[in-house]
């Protein structure tokens, strides 16, 4: 199990999501498993502790427009809450999101056995994502960090394999959403565009997307 920097394990966030696991770090953003206390169900919590109030909050915007485009497209992770914790080590801002029962793509990939799928399965897992991401771009937002790693399968990778897509939270990009900053995590080696590594964010947009998008597309042709 990771270290839990933020101390939040074993504690109760938002008074309702009861904290059991950290699943991921990335400096002040970290990831975790929790139950929601009135439900029983799991939730993927995902916490940012920037030491900035305006930080703080667009970071809990950019939960609140992702939930929006979510209520439309099934491909994109479902936001279903949102708020402010005054955690162990300070104040924290947070956005609940479905917990997914599958694989990120990487793993998908090594457990199918295969190395290329033909183009019109990859067109039919990828044209959901691809409609989502459209919208996303007409709200201004931007992922910010496609790989491998930003992709759950539902399925064994085959005709009823589905994809969504993961940390459009952390990764949302336009002026007021993430206080203007860089997207949270950088893509894998060989998926992040040009602009990411520039640290200009003028430079993002679109077509940051389109590069990791396509540099995914083309692992799973060939």
């Amino acid at each position: 199990m990771l270290s839990d920097p933020l101390g939040l394990v074993g504690t109760t966030v938002g008074t309702r999501y009861d904290v059991t696991a950290c699943l991921a770090v990335q400096g002040a953003w970290v990831t975790y498993k929790a139950q929601h206390r009135d439900w029983g169900r799991p939730v993927r919590l995902q916490v940012f502790a920037g030491a900035v109030d305006q930080q703080r909050k667009a970071f809990v915007d950019a939960g609140g427009a992702i939930a929006e485009l979510g209520a439309r497209f099934s491909a994109i992770a479902q936001v279903r809450d949102g708020g402010f914790h005054d955690g162990p080590g300070g104040p924290v801002a947070f956005v609940v999101t479905e917990w997914i029962d599958g694989l990120h793509l990487t793993e998908a990939i090594l457990r199918s056995g295969r190395t290329r799928f033909s183009p019109d399965l990859v067109l039919e897992w990828m044209d959901p994502v691809l409609d989502a991401i459209v919208a996303a771009h007409r709200e201004g937002v931007v992922h910010g960090h496609f790989d491998p790693e930003a992709f759950w399968v539902l399925g064994t990778l085959g005709p009823r394999a589905t994809f969504k897509v993961d940390g459009l939270v952390d990764g949302a990009w336009r002026p007021k959403l993430q206080g203007g900053a860089l997207p949270i995590r950088t893509p894998a080696t060989g998926f992040a565009a040009p602009e990411l590594s520039s640290g200009d964010t003028t430079l993002l947009g679109p077509w940051t997307d389109v590069y990791g998008l396509a540099a995914v597309m083309s692992v799973l042709l060939c």
